[in-house]
């Protein structure tokens, strides 16, 4: 994934100081500044210029000291997701203290700066942590999620999830011998993988098969049903396994879901929980919304992808037609592109506000547009390079 890596090499190679940026996104979706990294830079720096350039570290501290600086960097232009940092993270504090113990001046310059060093983390902390930031629901009665009862919950059946989070803290409220998958995460598993055997094994069980969807008050009809523009996208992702949503209505198992953002109170209460719904085979589902792009939104996608490969790599992308719009889904790069009735063709990263426009079709076709290749709006930006 592109989430975290530098768009550039200076942007790579001041990762130390950016790490302290208290925007969103550098290498964790919320905001987490780390002063920690520049500090430990600067120590060094102080240590050093106070020697005269002399090493006044053990040959076992030294080599620590290397092995995370070679580490910070390959992490932060091969990946840059923090979790991958882990052992970085938590090596760097005791690190600090070693350089700190060797800062030139006296007993209280040195008190001082491990102070300016605390206090500046602490209101870093104070500022961004915000508990239970994702929590989809409070856990008061001990782990997992309240559900309401239903049979469903207590028979073995296969279940499948269709969105960005898998919801798995469903699967204990369910009988233990039910199979769980989030199909929308399987985009990357190819005939040949290990995982690929064992997915179509779990889509083939003779058990009975469901898809688990939250329920949406903006996708929902007056009968609590999803509205056919919903079932229409979770067919679209079923329909790349041979599957499709059954015509029978789905069940709703209300929960202490935390409502979306499109729920407004105001006009009815929302309705928390999940839509479970039969999954069948393709042959026997209604029709679903194409997968398909037109010949000649492919060969627009392939002008924009030969342009900016980095952005939308050829041949990652998952396709989707629906009610007009015509897009394509790059999951390695968090990248889209759309082409609309109108012939209209744009593109967002999905942390940008706004969808960029980039041209017609016909613009496209013979070349004449232009992309901020080198960086999408969205993508972050070092403080005094911001727009």
């Amino acid at each position: 994934m592109l989430r975290f890596q530098p768009d550039g090499w200076l942007e790579g190679l001041l990762r130390p100081l950016v790490l302290a940026d208290p925007s969103s996104g550098i290498y964790f979706e919320q905001a987490a500044p780390d002063w920690r990294f520049a500090f430990l830079g600067l120590f060094v720096l102080l240590v050093l210029l106070a020697r005269r350039g002399r090493f006044a570290f053990t040959s076992d501290q030294g080599r620590t000291l290397l092995l995370l600086l070679l580490a910070l960097y390959v992490w932060t232009f091969v990946r840059g997701n923090g979790r991958y940092f882990a052992f970085g993270l938590l090596l760097v504090g005791p690190l600090l203290v070693v350089v700190w113990r060797r800062l030139p001046g006296t007993h209280a310059f040195r008190a001082s700066l491990l102070a300016l060093l605390v206090g500046m983390q602490a209101h870093a902390l104070y500022e961004h942590y915000i508990p239970n930031v994702w929590g989809l629901s409070r856990w008061r009665d001990g782990p997992g999620l309240a559900i309401e009862d239903s049979p469903l919950r207590h028979e073995p059946a296969v279940f499948l999830t269709a969105t960005g989070i898998s919801y798995s803290v469903l699967v204990p409220a369910f009988d233990q011998r039910s199979r769980w998958a989030n199909i929308s995460g399987q985009v990357d598993i190819v005939p040949g993988m290990p995982e690929y055997s064992r997915l179509q094994e779990l889509l083939a069980s003779r058990l009975p098969r469901y898809l688990v969807a939250p329920i949406s008050f903006k996708f929902m009809d007056d009968e609590g049903q999803p509205l056919e523009e919903a079932r229409q996208l979770y067919a679209s992702t079923l329909a790349r396994y041979g599957l499709g949503l059954s015509e029978e209505p789905c069940t709703q198992l209300r929960s202490n879901l935390a409502p979306g953002p499109d729920a407004d109170a105001a006009v009815r209460p929302p309705r928390r929980g999940f839509w479970i719904c039969r999954v069948v085979d393709a042959t026997a589902s209604a029709p679903t919304a194409a997968l398909h792009l037109e010949d000649r939104t492919l060969r627009v996608f392939a002008q924009i992808e030969a342009r900016c490969p980095r952005f939308f790599p050829p041949g990652s992308g998952r396709d989707r037609s629906f009610d007009g719009l015509e897009s394509r889904h790059y999951g390695g790069t968090d990248m889209r592109l759309y082409r609309d009735s109108s012939d209209r063709v744009m593109f967002r990263y999905f942390r940008a506000v706004n969808t960029g426009f980039v041209g017609t079709g016909e613009d496209i076709l013979s070349g004449r547009f232009e992309l901020p290749c080198n960086k999408m709006p969205g993508r972050y930006r070092l403080p005094w390079a911001a727009d």
